[in-house]
């Protein structure tokens, strides 16, 4: 399978590629090499030698539909798996952050890999240019070497960056926590297009240069992939404004090396955006982990006290001016100081871990759930009527009466919980009056005799009356 979708892909890539070459001469575009390198990259697996097999026949068989001869075709393909192979090689050997440009230093890995890899493909060039297009070596290494750097620089990082596929939330509920397209964001694109009507305007040897402001300033303000492909369109902006005769460099690029070097300066114009984008993309990490690390409990991995306050508090400020009903869970593990005093302290934080995991299987995405302190659990119910808080209620309360937690010696040990429920219809009252009426119920259940839940102002609801 592997073998046949690489195969597919190469194919349709090198078709696009061989519509761009002139007669008896190299395409002027050539991504299907960047994308096979890309798409290997990004696979967590090893690549094995059908699937490489299947790539080399995607070569092979666009150069013969479109008409090509078996030395040539042969030749040419050699070129390609040469330089994909050793970018690959050597994109293995770097950790998974550099692989993604998520590092400061990534560019930097970026820019060795890759002229490696065009290095090889315009060594094989110095073979392939005399026999077939009866050029000089020299000539060979430099087109070859110069149409691989370009393509890689230029198509690899929109590869390399790419988000994961993940399927559109489809519950009418977060229409609301949709973001609104900002005019203001869209302020950096639009500094890309006066760069390009600037060139047009004011033309000269620096007009190539009138996008870098704009590109730096979308890498400050966009993720590294919305910058990879703004990069990617301004370079094959670029690249065709002057073939076209839009941007007028003052030069007419009559000589191959004055050709050649005009677009390995292009190429390495998206360098320094992707760099500042890399580096901003590792300082959205740390902030992230350290946001995380600021909001969640070590322990259990939910929200902390702090965390669940402020997301809580979110809830509630979005939903200003509109009805929408929540309700409350106050939980306390039963007995738990007893846990703690018999078998110790680490088994209570096996208990506490074991706890947290099992209340969140019975919660959807939408719902908020935290460690207040100690062993009492707070969650917030966006959404649900008063029965149907019941209903999670007791499905918890069961839930965790039948599970044990194992402990490090192998011993089971089943804990019990109470639960105390509010709800309101609107959004009127503050969270803390919410949570203490919650609180106030908890209490009851506690003193009715505990693995039971209690909802606000009602009688209590033992667990053995509840159905999961």
């Amino acid at each position: 399978m592997d073998a046949l979708l690489l195969g597919s892909l190469v194919f349709g890539f090198a078709l696009l590629g061989i519509l761009t070459r002139p007669t008896g001469a190299l395409a002027a575009f050539w991504p299907a090499n960047a994308v096979l390198l890309g798409v290997l990259v990004r696979r967590l697996r090893p690549t094995s030698v059908l699937a490489w097999c299947g790539a080399a026949a995607g070569f092979i068989l666009a150069d013969v539909v479109m008409g090509g001869t078996w030395p040539k075709v042969a030749w040419l393909t050699l070129a390609n798996m040469a330089g994909v192979i050793v970018g690959y090689l050597l994109f293995s050997r770097i950790p998974l952050g550099h692989r993604r440009l998520l590092q400061p230093l990534s560019v930097v890995y970026l820019i060795v890999i890759v002229a490696m890899a065009s290095l090889t493909a315009g060594l094989v060039g110095m073979v392939i240019n005399p026999l077939l297009f009866h050029g000089s070596r020299a000539d060979g290494l430099l087109i070859w070497f110069t149409a691989e750097l370009v393509d890689y620089l230029v198509i690899l990082p929109v590869i390399l960056t790419m988000p994961a596929w993940r399927r559109p939330q489809r519950d009418q509920r977060h229409r609301e926590f949709v973001l609104r397209l900002d005019p203001l964001k869209l302020a950096p694109a639009l500094s890309l297009f006066l760069g390009g009507a600037l060139g047009m305007v004011i033309s000269g040897p620096g007009a190539v240069s009138y996008l870098v402001p704009g590109l730096l300033w979308c890498a400050l303000s966009y993720s590294l992939f919305v910058t990879a492909v703004l990069t990617l369109l301004c370079s094959v902006w670029t690249l065709m404004a002057v073939s076209v005769g839009y941007l007028h460099l003052g030069s007419d690029f009559g000589g191959q090396y004055e050709l050649q070097s005009f677009r390995i300066g292009v190429a390495l114009m998206v360098l320094a955006p992707l760099a500042v984008a890399s580096v901003m993309a590792a300082r959205n990490e740390l902030l992230r982990q350290l946001q995380h690390a600021a909001t969640h409990d070590r322990l259990t991995g939910v929200l902390n006290r702090a965390g669940f306050i402020d997301q809580a508090e979110a809830l509630f400020r979005a939903t200003a001016g509109r009805q929408r009903e929540f309700s409350a869970l106050m939980l306390d593990i039963d007995h738990f100081k007893r846990v703690n005093d018999v078998y110790g302290h680490a088994a209570g934080d096996l208990v506490l871990a074991d706890f947290a995991q099992l209340v969140n299987s019975c919660l959807r995405d939408t719902d908020v759930l935290g460690r207040l302190g100690g062993e009492e659990f707070a969650v917030l119910l966006p959404d649900v009527s008063a029965a149907v808080a019941q209903a999670i209620a007791q499905r918890i309360c069961v839930a965790c009466a039948a599970h044990s937690t194992l402990l490090e010696d192998g011993t089971p040990l089943i804990s019990t919980v109470s639960i105390g429920v509010a709800h309101v219809p609107d959004v009127p009252v503050t969270l803390d009056a919410f949570l203490s009426a919650a609180d106030a119920a908890l209490y009851l259940a506690k003193q009715s005799g505990r693995n039971r839940v209690v909802i606000s102002g009602d009688e209590s609801l033992p667990a053995a009356t509840a159905v999961p």
